[in-house]
Formats: C-alpha cells, structure tokens, sequence
C-alpha cells in the first residue's frame, strides 16, 4: 500500500512538474514575442523620426533656394547697383548655415 501511495504521488509530482515546464516555455515564447514588438515599434519609430527630420531639412533648404530664385529674378543692372543685394546673399548664406547648425550637418 505504500507503494502504491508513492507511486500516485510520484505521477501527481510529475504531472505537475511537466504542467510548470510547459507554462515557463510558453511564458518565455510570449516574452519572446513581446520583445521582437519592441524592437520593431522601435525601428518603425526610428524611421519616422528619420523621415519626419529629413522632411523638415528639406523645407528649410527649399525655402533658402527660394531666396536664391527670388535674387535671381532681380535685372542684372539692379544687382550690379545694390548693396542690398549682397546683404541679401549673405542673410541667405547665413539662414543656410543656421539650417545646416539645427540639423547637425556640419561643413
């Protein structure tokens, strides 16, 4: 008889014990899942940020060539008179090293 006790405990222990096993694998496979997640929202996010930086660089460049069509479109004979022309030029050069500044690009 206790024999036969031992051995039902013995089963009952071992039934548990394969139930724990499977529950810390899936537990560990969910984990799994949640970090791969994580990783790609994080990348995804990188890249917009990446996305949403360049954009805004690219405005800010877009309107400093603006500035540059704008002097172009001046006569010739203006430009050759105007002292205004060149202070132009150079607010132009310096809002292009400011963008360049803002972004971290440097020179």
């Amino acid at each position: 008889m206790l024999n036969k006790i031992n051995i039902e405990e013995i089963n009952k222990l071992k039934k548990k014990l394969n139930h724990l096993i499977k529950k810390k694998k899936e537990k560990k496979l969910r984990i799994q899942a949640n970090i791969e997640n994580i990783k790609k929202k994080s990348e995804e996010t990188i890249k917009k940020i990446k996305y949403d930086n360049l954009n805004n660089f690219l405005k800010e460049l877009s309107n400093i060539i603006n500035q540059f069509d704008k002097i172009f479109e001046i006569p010739k004979i203006k430009l050759l008179k105007e002292d205004s022309i060149i202070k132009g030029i150079k607010l132009i050069q310096k809002s292009l090293s400011n963008t360049f500044q803002k972004f971290n690009i440097k020179k």
